[in-house]
């Protein structure tokens, strides 16, 4: 199963933040740092069903943050390091794009009725790209949108791009 490791950049020092509580056996996966550093986000099987966690840049402080039936995973730090955004998925409903804060609580899910996967924070935080999988098979699409769900925007659609499926952001200085 998966597990979330760090090492220095030459590839020397490799630390487990989350190895296995031996007889159980739990799955990390798509870890996501904090705009500061200091945590990191992933989706974990630590809690019997697969939701999003937190932990410190050491893998110490591990913190649940999502509790739902399903599969929460694709974790997304908006830029001020407040909100995570993710996809949660459910059985025979497709995935939705939801929003929650970075220690847990209530939980937006923003309002499509479509499989959108693969959340990211624009750099200044006003708007979340996505991908849109089509539901009658073909390519998936990214758009755009506010992290309330308003002002949804094609924007690949060139139909030469044949769409896309994991937008990211750049920061202009």
């Amino acid at each position: 199963m998966g597990d979330i490791w760090v090492m220095e950049a030459d590839g020397g020092s490799p630390v487990n933040l989350t190895p296995d509580p031996l007889p159980g056996i739990t799955d990390e996966e798509r870890p996501a740092w904090s705009p500061d550093g200091h945590r990191i986000a992933c989706a974990s099987t630590a809690s019997g069903t697969r939701n999003i966690w937190t932990m410190a840049a050491d893998g110490t402080d591990k913190r649940q943050v999502t509790a739902a039936p399903g599969a929460d995973t694709e974790p997304a730090w908006s830029p001020d390091g407040r909100r995570i955004a993710f996809r949660r998925t459910r059985p025979g409903l497709g995935s939705d794009l939801m929003i929650v804060g970075a220690g847990g609580g209530a939980v937006l899910q923003l309002p499509l009725q479509r499989d959108e996967r693969a959340p990211a924070w624009s750099p200044g935080g006003g708007l979340l790209a996505f991908a849109v999988y089509p539901g009658a098979g073909g390519s998936p699409q990214i758009y755009t949108m506010t992290p309330v769900g308003a002002e949804l925007v094609l924007r690949t659609s060139d139909v030469g791009w044949n769409g896309g499926s994991q937008p990211a952001w750049i920061r202009r200085l």
